[in-house]
């Protein structure tokens, strides 16, 4: 019986943090993902590795779901350097932040074996990456920005999928990393499709506009669904990408 409930239970853990611009989107996929997975009657159990000093543990330890579930059931703290390409004496202190967040993920990944390793970007998600490449986890990764920062380039070379936003965004990689590119659009969490706009206008101080289109949300779509934001054609969400 215990085997047969261990067999239903998808593990997936997400790396990223730094910023809320590397948290939010990931927990919307998150969200998503066990809205989907209580769907089709299979239990989902989320890991989430950030920065273990800074805002990452305090969000994602407290987001929850439109249903009242946490976004995430685990969070694990790890030491998180910089890259600066600049000269300062950080970079030196901070090269031993980045092994100790490499040997931490290391063995999170080893005790908790999931069957993917989501990057959300920042620092923090590169040495998971590299540790889930080592240990033959996959590994996809999400770009936000029109340009990709240094993270996501190093991440893209232990990632199966690159997922941008932007078409264009390919451009900055090389051939063969253009190849693992796929145009997602940028994951939303469903509250903003919810919000009244109106409100949302008194909060700022701004004048009732009904000609806003970009104001407005989009008043359709399953509550459990990831809305994407893109710069482009919407893309074809029609097959999945995260666990094809």
């Amino acid at each position: 019986m215990k085997n047969k409930k261990q067999s239903n239970l998808l593990k997936v853990c997400f790396a990223g943090g730094g910023t809320g611009g590397h948290i939010y989107p990931g927990l919307a996929v998150a969200d998503s993902l066990r809205f989907l997975c209580k769907k089709n009657g299979k239990e989902v159990k989320i890991f989430w590795i950030g920065n273990s000093s800074g805002m990452d543990r305090t969000i994602v330890s407290k987001n929850v779901d439109s249903e009242g579930n946490l976004s995430a059931d685990v969070f694990y703290g790890i030491p998180s350097g910089k890259l600066r390409r600049y000269f300062s004496i950080r970079n030196f202190f901070d090269l031993f932040k980045i092994g100790f967040g490499f040997i931490s993920s290391f063995f999170i990944l080893l005790k908790i074996r999931p069957a993917v390793l989501f990057s959300k970007g920042g620092f923090v998600s590169v040495p998971p990456c590299i540790a889930a490449k080592l240990l033959h986890i996959p590994v996809f990764t999400h770009e936000c920005d029109f340009t990709p920062g240094l993270a996501t380039r190093l991440n893209s070379k232990s990632a199966e999928k690159i997922l941008v936003t932007y078409e264009e965004t390919k451009n900055y990689f090389s051939a063969a990393i253009q190849k693992k590119c796929v145009v997602t659009g940028n994951p939303v969490r469903p509250v903003f499709y919810k919000a009244n706009p109106e409100e949302g206008r008194k909060f700022l101080g701004l004048g009732s506009s009904q000609n806003d289109a970009a104001a407005e949300p989009a008043a359709e779509g399953n509550p459990g669904e990831v809305k994407t934001a893109s710069g482009g054609e919407k893309p074809d969400c029609s097959k999945p990408v995260l666990f094809g």
